[in-house]
């Protein structure tokens, strides 16, 4: 087991850029007072620090890439099988139009349960459909299923079959640069601790610089709140003056009334 395999993968449960900042104010620190904290802390602190520093500026968008890629992926692959799907029940709705013998019907998937979302169903009734047709191209013919239907399915098949292995190798990347990600921002907090603890020991009688020491604590991430807010109440409309008087009126009803009168 390594070093690395021990920090939490878990997220951090803090905002990225927060702990960027924090380890910079840690780090700045370490630097300032590092003849005295050197005798407190592993020769390799700070060298770390720094380095996870910029590994973690440049995981944080490249987690969210991995992610987004993924995605993408995803619904590629929805589009293939829905194109792939809609070839099998045009060829399907053929067959069964041309009133083809029960055996032949089933040599082309109809009444075979297809889930037109899950991969390994749809390209197996598509390679029904192409060795069937393949092998009897007469009779393909006389269903109308001609070469360039045959061109289109053979290309259906492959875009699965693509974007399938592509789907799989981006939703397997994603969660590693997450966890990647992770274990630097809790490396990152964890040398935040350390160093906060060795400035707490060395200048415990100090305490304006001990102040700078307490201070590197990760902000507390705060939880959205789920409560509406109560609506105001509407306020209360002035009551509308009296036109018994022209002269009260309002302006859009002052000139009839006074003509009236």
């Amino acid at each position: 087991m390594t070093v690395s395999s021990l920090i939490p993968a878990a997220h951090p449960n803090q905002e990225f850029s927060g702990i960027i900042l924090l380890g910079i104010k840690a780090s700045n620190l370490a630097v300032l007072h590092q003849d005295v904290l050197q005798l407190r802390l592993p020769p390799t602190t700070l060298p770390t620090l720094l380095d996870d520093l910029t590994r973690l500026g440049i995981t944080v968008p490249g987690a969210k890439q991995v992610r987004q890629e993924a995605k993408v992926a995803t619904a590629t692959q929805a589009t293939a099988l829905r194109i792939g799907y809609a070839r099998v029940k045009a060829v399907r709705s053929a067959v069964r139009k041309a009133h083809a013998s029960k055996e032949v019907q089933q040599a082309y998937g109809v009444g075979q349960v297809v889930n037109p979302d899950v991969v390994r169903d749809v390209k197996s009734v598509l390679q029904l459909i192409l060795d069937r047709a393949t092998e009897n191209p007469d009779e393909a013919a006389s269903f109308g299923i001609v070469k360039k239907d045959l061109e289109a399915i053979t290309a259906a098949h492959q875009a699965i079959s693509d974007a399938d292995k592509t789907q799989d190798h981006k939703q397997a990347t994603a969660p590693l640069s997450t966890q990647e990600r992770n274990r630097i921002a809790n490396r990152i907090l964890g040398t935040v601790a350390r160093i906060a603890g060795a400035g707490g020991l060395e200048f415990a009688a100090d305490p304006d610089v001990l102040a700078a020491f307490t201070a590197l604590k990760p902000p507390s991430r705060r939880k959205k709140s789920t409560a509406k807010k109560a609506a105001a109440p509407a306020p209360t409309p002035a009551p509308a003056p009296a036109i018994d008087d022209p002269d009260q009126a309002p302006d859009t009803l002052a000139e009839p009334l006074k003509q009236a009168s």
